[in-house]
């Protein structure tokens, strides 16, 4: 499932080191040209999805991708967070290879903490086909997974100081 995005849903720590960086204006680092596919779906989304399964009888001893109206590049999500919050952000597009490097290097010098199995959404496309619950539940995401980020950081904006303290600084 792609990450679920709304209100409360802080629990990734990357994700909140990002937004943290969108929030402070700082730059903001996508690998390769930021063109690879990332999902995002809005929690409301989700529970429709879960709502659905529960009463279409097609959908017993069924799995079912859930995930946003549409999927967005690395960069367009990226994008949306700075717009929703009116960051000065800018957004560097660092070669992949360079980023892999700086990443292997950074652990190793133990400049940051981001674990290695968090590498493969920073590199390859994360996107999840939804067409089987359109057709079988009716399924019918109301955002893109874009809008979805949108609503996730304006929601940390909000909370995150409360957030901070309880997860001591994450």
């Amino acid at each position: 499932m792609p990450t679920i995005c709304g209100r409360g849903f802080y629990n990734h720590r990357p994700l909140l080191l990002l937004m943290d960086r969108i929030l402070d204006g700082r730059p903001v680092a996508v690998a390769g040209d930021g063109s690879l596919p990332g999902d995002f779906v809005a929690v409301g989304d989700v529970v429709q999805a879960f709502l659905l399964a529960g009463e279409r009888p097609q959908a017993l001893r069924e799995a079912f991708n859930v995930s946003a109206r549409e999927s967005a590049s690395h960069l367009e999500i990226v994008q949306a967070m700075i717009e929703a919050t009116g960051s000065p952000s800018r957004v560097l597009c660092i070669p992949a290879p360079l980023a892999r490097a700086a990443l292997w290097a950074g652990r190793l010098l133990r400049v940051h903490d981001l674990p290695a199995c968090q590498d493969g959404y920073l590199f390859h496309p994360n996107r999840y086909s939804i067409e089987k619950a359109r057709r079988l539940l009716g399924y019918s995401p109301a955002l893109s997974a874009a809008a979805a980020a949108a609503v996730l950081i304006e929601g940390y904006r909000e909370d995150r100081d409360a957030v901070r303290r309880r997860s001591r600084g994450y």
